[in-house]
């Protein structure tokens, strides 16, 4: 799975807002994931 398209428009946004359900005082694992790959080199 390719993340260099949402990984430029994430770190080619002024603002990033992410709106996200509460689960467990935390953010989705989905949510995680994608986070996390679009942010390693």
């Amino acid at each position: 799975m390719s993340t260099s398209g949402p990984r430029r428009r994430i770190t080619g946004a002024g603002r990033l807002l992410i709106a996200a359900p509460k689960f467990n005082y935390s953010i989705p694992g989905a949510l995680k994931n994608a986070l996390d790959r679009a942010s390693t080199d």
